[in-house]
C-alpha cells in the first residue's frame, strides 16, 4: 500500500479470483476486451488516488490495468487508448475526467454491497448470520444455543432492532410474550400427543440441523436452513417430527427491507398442525419496546375486509395481506406480511401490542410436504397525521398506505411464477 496514494497493485495472479467474483468486467473508454485479459489489477480507495498514481508514474502512460472500485467493481482502463500523444502536465486532468466518468458509470450500474457473515446474536444468546448492505445491519438470522427456535431479526434505517428479542443477555426471558421473536413461524404439533412448537416451554425444540447456503450478492442476500422440529425433552425419546427447510431472501426495494419466506415442511410422521391463529403460523413480532409503549400507539390495515369473529380474528380465503402501523424511539415504522394466493390460510391473526401473522390447521401423511410463500416489508413510515393521542391516521394516509400495500401485492404475486 502506498500511503501516499492509497493504492495497492496487484500481481496478475494475486487475489485475481477475488477481483473477478464481485461483478462483471466492465470496459470504460475504447479498452479492448483482449487487453482487460492480461491486465495488471489494481485496488484503489477514493478517485482522486488513482490520478495522483498516473501522474507521480506508478501506472505507466501505455498500460493496460484493471481497476477495482471500494464497491468491488471492476473496469479495464488504459489512460492512452484514447490520446495517443497527452504531455505528462495535461494526463493528471485527462485521467481524472475518464475516470469521473468510470465512477458515475458504477453508481449507474453497481448497487451497493450487500454481506453475509457468521456473527452471534447482539445482546442476547445465540449464534446466526448478519446480513448487512454497505456496513449497515438489515437482518440477522438467529438459532442456536439459548434459543428455542429460529427466527428472523429486522433492523430499522438507524441501525436500530425492530423485532423482538425475547431474551436477554442473561439468557432469561424477558418482555411481554417472550416466545414471540422476530419473524417466525410454528405450531402445535398433534401426533400421538401434542407437543408446543410455538410457545416451546416444556423441552420442545426447533433446531439448526444445517445452513445449506448463505450467499450475498449486489441485490441482497439469501440463506437456506434444514430445520429439524423435534419432540425434545417431551415424551421418551428426542422424535423427529417435521423437517423444514426455509430460504430467507432478505433485499431493499425503495427503501423497503424485503424480506420473502419461502419454507417446505414435511412431516416424519403422520400429524397434524394445529392450535389456534393466535398461537401458530408465520409472524412478525414488532419489539417489546412498542408493547411497553402502550396499545394505543398501533394500528392495522388489511386486504380484504374480511370477516370479524371476535378475540382478534379475522375470516377469509382470499387473504392477501396485513399492515401493523408502530412506533419506536420516536420514529415510524410499518410491516406489512403478503400472502400467497392458493395457500390454505383462512384466519388472521393480529394483536395491538404489535404481533400478526396468517393461521391454518393442516393434516399431513408422513413425507408429505406443506409448502408456504409469504413476503415482508419493514419500512419507515409517515408519523400519523392526525392531532389527537393517541396518534391517528387520517382518511388521505389510510387511503395512500393501502394504495401502497395493493400495488406491493401484486408485484409479490408476479414474482411467483
Amino acid at each position: 500500500m502506498n500511503p501516499s496514494t492509497g493504492v495497492r497493485p496487484q500481481s496478475p495472479t494475486a487475489g485475481a479470483a477475488g477481483f473477478c467474483n464481485r461483478s462483471k468486467l466492465h470496459s470504460v473508454g475504447s479498452a479492448a476486451p483482449k487487453a482487460a485479459v492480461n491486465a495488471r489489477q489494481v485496488e484503489i480507495g477514493r478517485p482522486q488516488f488513482i490520478s495522483t498514481r498516473v501522474a507521480d508514474g506508478m501506472i505507466k502512460a501505455n498500460e493496460n490495468i484493471r481497476i477495482r472500485s471500494h464497491q468491488g467493481a471492476t473496469c479495464a482502463f488504459n489512460p492512452s487508448l484514447t490520446a495517443t500523444a497527452v504531455q505528462a502536465s495535461s494526463a493528471h486532468t485527462f485521467v481524472m475526467k475518464q475516470l469521473l466518468v468510470f465512477f458515475l458509470f458504477l453508481s449507474l450500474s453497481v448497487q451497493a454491497a450487500w454481506t453475509v457473515k457468521p456473527a452471534a446474536n447482539p445482546k442476547a444468546p445465540g449464534q446466526g448470520l448478519a446480513i448487512a448492505e454497505d456496513g449497515k445491519p438489515v437482518a440477522h438470522f438467529v438459532f442456536g444455543e439459548g434459543q428455542k427456535k429460529p427466527f428472523l431479526h429486522v433492523y430499522g434505517s438507524k441501525g436500530e432492532l425492530l423485532t423482538n428479542p425475547g431474551v436477554g443477555p442473561d439468557g432469561k426471558d424477558t418482555g411481554r410474550y417472550p416466545h414471540h421473536r422476530g419473524i417466525y413461524i410454528g405450531w402445535r404439533v398433534i401426533s400421538g400427543g401434542t407437543y408446543d412448537l410455538w410457545h416451546i416451554h416444556k423441552g420442545e425444540i426447533m433446531r439448526v440441523k444445517e445452513i445449506k447456503s448463505a450467499k450475498a450478492s449486489n441485490n441482497g442476500a439469501t440463506i437456506v436452513a434444514d430445520i429439524e422440529w423435534r419432540t425434545g425433552k417431551v415424551g421418551d425419546s428426542d422424535d423427529l417430527l417435521v423437517s423444514e427447510t426455509r430460504t430467507l431472501t432478505v433485499s431493499k426495494v425503495n427503501g423497503v427491507t424485503q424480506v420473502d419466506f419461502h419454507t417446505e415442511l414435511t412431516a416424519a410422521r403422520d400429524l397434524t398442525l394445529g392450535g389456534d391463529l393466535q398461537h401458530a403460523g408465520c409472524h412478525f413480532r414488532a419489539h417489546t419496546e412498542v408493547a411497553d409503549k402502550g396499545t394505543k400507539f398501533t394500528s392495522y390495515l388489511w386486504e380484504p375486509e374480511g370477516k370479524v369473529a371476535g378475540n382478534g380474528k379475522i375470516l377469509s380465503k382470499e387473504w392477501k395481506w396485513n399492515r401493523l402501523q408502530f412506533q419506536l424511539g420516536g420514529n415510524w415504522y410499518s410491516a406489512t406480511q403478503f400472502n400467497s394466493p392458493n395457500q390454505p390460510v383462512e384466519e388472521l391473526s393480529w394483536r395491538n401490542y404489535g404481533r400478526f401473522g396468517f393461521f391454518f390447521k393442516k393434516d399431513l401423511k408422513k413425507g408429505e410436504t406443506q409448502k408456504l410463500d409469504y413476503r415482508f416489508h419493514i419500512a419507515p413510515s409517515e408519523q400519523p397525521a392526525l392531532e389527537s393521542f393517541p396518534p391517528q391516521a387520517s382518511k388521505g394516509q389510510e387511503t395512500r398506505w393501502r394504495a401502497a400495500a395493493q400495488k406491493a401485492y401484486g408485484e409479490f404475486v408476479k414474482s411467483l411464477k
